[in-house]
């Protein structure tokens, strides 16, 4: 913007000394300058000059957003920059913008081995934001985006650190324990750092091929097993259900019980042979004693 305006004024310049006969004299040789001309055209020339650099200096923050000043002779300044129009000396002073707002950033497919060596893959979501108070030191110790550098290393060592303290198996019950101690052990890497991490969350787990194939094979058998038991349970308590009812019934059963189910039976008919010691009506006498 100040480049095209400092353009402006100089082609203006230009402009009028040739259109109105200041630069070229016509009752002179073509390469005869007049003094009047050249102040018309310098004069334009220093007020673009102001103007570019004016305009180089204007420096405007958006909400959320902090800067700090360095001074091209001297090194950094305690001058900080604030939401809003800012101006400072483009010659010898430059600036660098932050954003201090609450920042999310994702990092996939971390891996990592757990206590019992088994592989394990992370997704992991990081809110985090920068300390406003340290814009100085941050702008001196690190060097690019804090997303890409200093937090991604730190997540993937925290991450790594972390996963080598649990079982698999615990993890898979329970992800908040793993989440907690990355949290806390990021949280205090990135304090020295001048980042504020505010959570950390574990959106996905993923596990080895070979795991997963372990854990599948489980399931069944387990399955199998639990499948197993219950028709197990299921005879046994069928079996004691009969034994309690024949024990019922024959308990309930007498000989005149009997002697009544056997006439029941009988269709009137005698058998056409009899053994001898048959007791073809049933001996009444013996079995009402």
């Amino acid at each position: 913007m100040g480049i095209f305006l400092f353009l402006i004024c100089v082609m203006f310049g230009v402009y009028l000394t040739t259109n109105k006969g200041l630069l070229l004299n016509p009752d002179r040789s073509i390469n005869s300058f007049n003094k009047s001309s050249l102040k018309y055209l310098f004069l334009n020339v220093f007020v673009g000059t102001l103007l570019l650099l004016f305009l180089n200096g204007v420096v405007l923050v958006d909400v959320g957003e902090a800067g700090v000043v360095f001074n091209r002779f001297s090194g950094m300044t305690n001058k900080k920059i604030i939401e809003g129009f800012n101006w400072i000396n483009p010659i010898t002073e430059k600036v660098k913008v932050f954003d201090v707002k609450l920042t999310k950033c994702e990092y996939s497919k971390l891996s990592g081995l757990s206590s019992d060596s088994q592989t394990i893959f992370l997704d992991i979501v990081v809110n985090y934001k920068l300390d406003n108070m340290k814009l100085r030191e941050i702008y001196q110790t690190v060097y690019g985006n804090i997303v890409d550098t200093i937090l991604y290393n730190a997540v993937i060592d925290t991450s790594k650190a972390e996963l080598g303290k649990f079982r698999i198996d615990d993890i898979a019950r329970n992800r908040e324990n793993l989440k907690s101690a990355i949290q806390e052990t990021l949280k205090i890497r990135m304090k020295e750092k001048y980042v504020d991490i505010i959570n950390v969350s574990i959106t996905n787990v993923d596990y080895s091929d070979t795991y997963e194939k372990a854990i599948e094979a489980k399931l069944v058998a387990e399955q199998e097993a639990l499948e197993a038991k219950n028709q197990k349970e299921k005879t046994r308590y069928l079996a004691e259900a009969k034994a309690i009812e024949n024990q019922n019934l024959s308990r309930t059963i007498t000989p005149l019980v009997l002697k009544q189910k056997w006439i029941e039976k009988w269709n009137g008919q005698l058998p056409n042979v009899i053994t001898e010691g048959s007791d073809l009506l049933m001996n009444i006498s013996s079995t009402e004693k």
